[in-house]
């Protein structure tokens, strides 16, 4: 292939990566609750830097399957002696080769498997992590958003009743204390308006830095405020999934890599010899063929090399790791309980306000004003009671919220794998 042929290769190929980047990006500017975790995943620097490093440990793991310990040495000198009946050339080539007799390699290769496996349990870590704050982020800008179009659904509801006490002040059917009351609630609503619009843009922004987006990024959220099913099974079944979860197994195979490293250093022990060929011409210009054979001389602590620190090191690692991988399993354990309990108290607080109490509660403050107007319901009446429904109303959109980020909670301390999708 031509240099012109090469350059249009790579020109095209960077303009279709950029094209995709541009789609991945447009895509990730309208989120749903599916498309959520997997825009979170590629913007993601956490799950990247660990993406990475699982690389760097595939990339040990290749080194360890090296046959030989090192390569062969080829070694020689070349020699003029002279005489009196004249000069003469001498020389000499060595090939050595290291060679390990102990398997030395194959603990190498059972140290750096285990090393890599942790390493992707820790990837699959901090991509469920990534998961799980992307879907609790997501939950509270749906339900923040939702907060807001229902204050200002409110707000023009409050308007009217205050709009209606002050014509019934006007004509004189009410005092006007009372149309000053319904004044001042209607700004009460206003304020709420404005705390609610600083809370949307507030978590539309956690939300698009989640996303790897600009926080100025017009972002389209669409859904509803449902939990996540696998919540009421895990609650159903205490939270026993039967799985270990990748915190508790990556300090598992992190123990396993420290004691193959120990048996690597006892397997150094073993002295590795060196096999050697050589050819050369002597002072009296004969050619030698020969082999030969090294052999390190052990000695003992502390005059020579026993690796008895690097392995009383790595056996105390690995029992550091043991244990870390039993606190784990503890506090997962914990924390699934706590999540629990949070997600059945949720349940129930969002259980109070069903669909049919916030119908009746929406219907009643829309017929507020016209029942003012009619004369059937005092204002002071109505404000009272325009504050107890709006207050419900903003409490059941709470309790929602509350429960889909404990469905969350639940499923991620329980060990769902978030990241493959929301379940």
């Amino acid at each position: 292939m031509t240099l012109t042929r090469l350059a249009r290769a790579a020109l095209g190929a960077a303009v279709l990566f950029k094209a995709l980047d541009a789609r991945a990006e447009d895509v990730c500017t309208r989120i749903t609750r599916d498309s959520v975790v997997p825009c979170a995943l590629r913007a993601s620097l956490s799950a990247r830097a660990e993406r990475r490093s699982l690389q760097a440990a595939a990339g040990r793991e290749e080194s360890a399957r090296t046959i030989l310990p090192s390569n062969p040495v080829l070694s020689g000198w070349v020699a003029r002696r002279s005489a009196s009946e004249g000069a003469d050339v001498n020389w000499s080539a060595t090939l050595a080769q290291e060679v390990e007799l102990a398997g030395q390699r194959g603990a190498r290769r059972r140290a750096s498997a285990y090393a890599r496996e942790a390493e992707a349990e820790v990837v699959r870590v901090t991509e469920r992590d990534a998961a799980a704050d992307a879907l609790r982020s997501y939950f509270e800008t749906v339900a923040a958003r939702q907060q807001l179009a229902l204050t200002r659904d409110l707000t023009a509801t409050a308007r009217r009743v205050a709009d209606a006490a002050k014509g019934a002040a006007a004509h004189g059917v009410i005092a006007g204390v009372d149309a000053d009351l319904a004044d001042a609630a209607l700004v009460a609503v206003e304020d709420a308006v404005l705390s609610r619009e600083q809370k949307a843009r507030e978590a539309s922004a956690t939300l698009s830095a989640l996303l790897g987006l600009p926080t100025s990024t017009d972002l389209a959220v669409e859904g509803t405020l449902s939990p996540l099913a696998v919540a009421g099974e895990l609650s159903a079944s205490g939270g026993l999934r039967g799985v270990r979860r990748p915190e508790v197994r990556a300090l598992e195979d992190e123990s396993h890599a420290e004691l193959a490293r120990a048996d690597v250093f006892r397997r150094q022990r073993v002295p590795s010899p060196t096999i050697s060929a050589f050819i050369e011409r002597d002072g009296f210009s004969e050619r030698v063929l020969g082999v030969g054979l090294s052999l390190p001389i052990p000695l003992p602590h502390p005059l020579g090399q026993t690796y008895t620190g690097e392995i009383a090191e790595s056996e105390a690692l690995a029992r550091v790791a043991v244990t870390r991988a039993a606190e784990a399993e503890r506090e997962a354990s914990k924390s699934t309980s706590r999540a629990l309990a949070r997600y059945d108290t949720a349940r129930r607080r969002a259980a109070l306000y069903g669909p049919e109490r916030t119908g009746r509660a929406r219907e009643s403050l829309d017929r507020m004003a016209s029942e003012i107007e009619a004369g059937r319901l005092a204002v002071r009446d109505a404000v009272v009671a325009q504050e107890a429904l709006i207050a419900l109303l903003l409490a059941a959109l709470v309790a929602n919220e509350d429960l889909c980020v404990a469905s969350v909670d639940v499923a991620r301390a329980a060990g769902v794998a978030l990241e493959r999708g929301t379940p």
